[in-house]
């Protein structure tokens, strides 16, 4: 899982550096598709019944899932970008988020921003808490706890992440909040 892990962090790396005003989001899915192609990989979202992209662009309010066209981007936005490839029969997915500066807006710059990093801060929780978890559901609990702790953010609940291998989306389920069933139990 390596070769597509790092064919999909080069697509994702490729589009933060493109990320800017007047680009649109169909231009950062190109971007992604060449750098996912140019080691041999391929797009596995576009493995995907009915979906045609490399990427998944979600602007501002947009939570999840938002599909690649010709919106421009401006200063200010919030932008997360979701990218996968599949190499040799494996795949990898992985997720971004930008803010693009806008120095007429610092505030709203300020608040994506925080956001942005409460966010990251409540994976590298749920990353930590495998260390010492019996159970994945202690994952969830650690974000939840994190979450909670920083306010005025909440979790969608619609949402969870997966396990992934030779498919993109595999068992477990990883909630990123606190559920009832233990799940899995975690194995070193």
């Amino acid at each position: 899982m390596v070769a597509p892990g790092l064919a999909t962090a080069a697509s994702l790396a490729a589009v933060r550096a493109a990320i800017r005003p007047g680009v649109t989001t169909l231009e950062l899915d190109s971007l992604a598709e060449s750098a996912i192609r140019s080691l041999g990989g391929v797009p596995n979202f576009m493995k995907e019944p009915g979906y045609r992209h490399t990427i998944c662009s979600s602007v501002n309010d947009e939570v999840v899932h938002g599909v690649p066209g010709g919106r421009v981007l401006d200063a200010g936005d919030i932008v997360s970008i979701d990218s996968g490839a599949e190499i040799g029969g494996w795949n990898g997915d992985a997720a971004i988020t930008v803010v693009i500066p806008d120095p007429t807006r610092p505030a709203i710059v300020d608040e994506r921003e925080t956001l942005s990093r409460v966010t990251e801060q409540s994976l590298w929780r749920g990353i930590a808490a495998l260390a010492t978890a019996k159970h994945l559901n202690e994952v969830g609990a650690a974000i939840e706890e994190y979450i909670e702790s920083q306010g005025r953010y909440g979790i969608l609940e619609d949402y969870v992440g997966h396990g992934i291998g030779r498919s993109m989306h595999e068992e477990p389920p990883v909630f990123n909040y606190r559920v009832r069933d233990r799940g899995p139990q975690v194995k070193p």
